[in-house]
């Protein structure tokens, strides 16, 4: 069971819980919750260190979140090197990446900066 936003992208940072067959498994949810004035929407972007949704547009995504912009890099650096998106990806116009493929592209790894 992954835990996330419900217009996030499930990927490694959603909470995730084993769930055993036969068992029963309650979870509790303690939303947080965070605002500011439109006077913050005057502060520059590079300042304040975060973006209003309607400030920040993605490609492959209809709802901007950090997750979402996170995986969105992860998809265009898998879509620059490898010329292909992963099957679990939304729907990005490029080949879905074969299994024999990924086990390529797993040798000739290259790292995000």
């Amino acid at each position: 069971m992954l835990v996330h936003g419900s217009e996030d992208f499930p990927d490694e940072t959603a909470i995730q819980k084993v769930l055993p067959v036969g068992r029963e498994l309650l979870l509790r949810v303690n939303p947080s919750s965070g605002y500011c004035t439109q006077a913050v929407r005057q502060v520059d972007p590079r300042f304040r260190q975060c973006v209003f949704q309607s400030e920040m547009k993605l490609k492959y995504f209809p709802v901007y979140s950090e997750t979402n912009c996170i995986t969105e890099c992860r998809m265009d650096y898998t879509i620059h090197y490898c010329n292909c998106s992963h099957f679990y990806y939304h729907d990005t116009g490029e080949t879905l990446m074969a299994v024999s493929r990924l086990l390529t592209t797993s040798v000739n790894t290259h790292t995000l900066d």
